[in-house]
């Protein structure tokens, strides 16, 4: 029998439906940045919440191209667990944004 694991999606859809590679390291200088402007947290957290992330898109989509609004919606979510509360506003109303 052959044993199945999860892995990263290999790929994204964009906004406008194109596949792209999926790049971890956009999620993790997204993440700085949004702390950095906030003043909530750094660089070694913004790697630990890209850790998080990733964790749950591998178990939430099993390799599957989610599109990009799917992987900022875990993004936000993972702030919010993480009680980066003024983080997650601050991106949310980013992503509001035309």
């Amino acid at each position: 029998m052959a044993s199945t694991f999860a892995s990263l999606p290999r790929e994204v859809l964009d906004r406008a439906g194109q596949r792209a590679p999926f790049d971890a390291e956009r999620i993790r200088t997204a993440l700085q940045r949004a702390g950095e402007a906030t003043g909530e947290y750094g660089a070694d957290e913004a790697q630990l919440l890209t850790a998080q992330v990733t964790k749950v898109l591998i178990h939430r989509f099993h390799g599957d191209a989610p599109t990009i609004e799917q992987i900022q919606g875990v993004a936000e979510q993972t702030l919010i667990a993480a009680n980066h509360l003024a983080t997650a506003r601050a991106y949310i109303v980013y992503r509001e944004q035309p």
